[in-house]
């Protein structure tokens, strides 16, 4: 079922917009589909993950309407959008998310939920 519609938070949108850029996302999420439709070799962006058998790219998603589609990346791992940022991005290949703080990165997700 779809979550519920939360109240827009327009200010932590606007800081997790620049911190969605400062980590380098638009690189494969580019708006305005936060996409690039392209196809990124799986081990590039998940090198500790076990590829589905015969799938060695992904397609990059539009992250559109992201909020209601957890569990998150391809093999469903990612129980939250926190956990594609930090848990499931140990070496910062999807996502320059290391650098953010913990405020940046919580600002990151709202963004996020409000595409």
């Amino acid at each position: 079922a779809p979550r519920a519609v939360r109240e827009r938070q327009p200010e932590r949108e606007r800081a997790g917009l620049d911190a969605f850029v400062r980590a380098g996302c638009p690189d494969c999420h580019a708006p305005p589909a936060f996409t690039s439709l392209g196809e990124h070799p799986i081990a590039t962006v998940f090198p500790d993950a076990e590829p589905p058998e015969g799938a060695v790219v992904l397609d990059a998603p539009s992250l559109r309407g992201v909020v209601l589609s957890a569990p998150y990346l391809f093999d469903g791992r990612a129980e939250t959008l926190l956990d594609v940022l930090t848990t499931h991005n140990e070496r910062d290949r999807h996502g320059h998310t290391a650098a953010l703080t913990d405020d940046e990165r919580s600002d990151l997700v709202v963004f996020l939920e409000s595409l």
